[in-house]
């Protein structure tokens, strides 16, 4: 048998599973998640580019939870972190947000961004909004799509490591079954 025990927090999926073919949707809702209203003010490339009618027509969606099921799949936040950053806005095919935001980390970066596990109800939470904080003030600052996109994968991989010693730890079972196409990757 198994229980989940970790996820990443459940955020509105604009357009339901459409989303993932438009990237930029996803990054939209992880930025009110951090910055609620206050997103429009942000001096990035991503948020000037937007279509501000269409984009808040989206936001209204998803914060009233029409045509906007919840999900914390791992996949859609390497969507939003990739649109983010300009790799890719929308996609060809499944996973390729993804695939190129992997491509293009610079695989020597050793930093990465603060972020919060919560217990709630027996499982752990783990919040996002410190990681996009984290990525919106490194590409303030100018820093190159590969490093920040190394911190966001160094980020991701200790936040999971630490869920998991946290749940052998109070769990004493060894095994951990990581689901998910994101878990594929490298």
């Amino acid at each position: 048998s198994f229980k989940r025990a970790a996820h990443l927090e459940y955020l509105p999926l604009p357009g339901g599973d459409g989303a993932a073919k438009f990237p930029w949707r996803m990054a939209l809702v992880y930025l009110d998640r951090a910055y609620g209203n206050e997103l429009f003010n942000l001096d990035l490339p991503y948020v000037r580019d937007l279509d501000k009618e269409q984009a808040t027509i989206l936001l209204q969606m998803a914060r009233q939870g029409v045509n906007s099921p919840l999900t914390s799949s791992c996949g859609r936040f390497f969507d939003a972190i990739s649109a983010l950053l300009g790799v890719r806005r929308t996609i060809a095919y499944e996973g390729q947000a993804a695939v190129e935001l992997d491509m293009c980390q610079s695989r020597g970066e050793k930093g990465g961004y603060s972020w919060e596990i919560k217990n709630e109800g027996g499982q752990r939470v783990m919040l996002t909004a410190g990681i996009v904080r984290g990525v919106v003030g490194d590409i303030s600052k100018g820093m190159s799509k590969g490093v920040i996109s190394g911190r966001f994968h160094n980020t991701l991989i200790s936040m999971f490591t630490e869920a998991c010693v946290t749940i052998r730890d109070g769990t004493g079972i060894k095994q951990v079954a990581l689901s998910g196409g994101s878990f594929q990757n490298q």
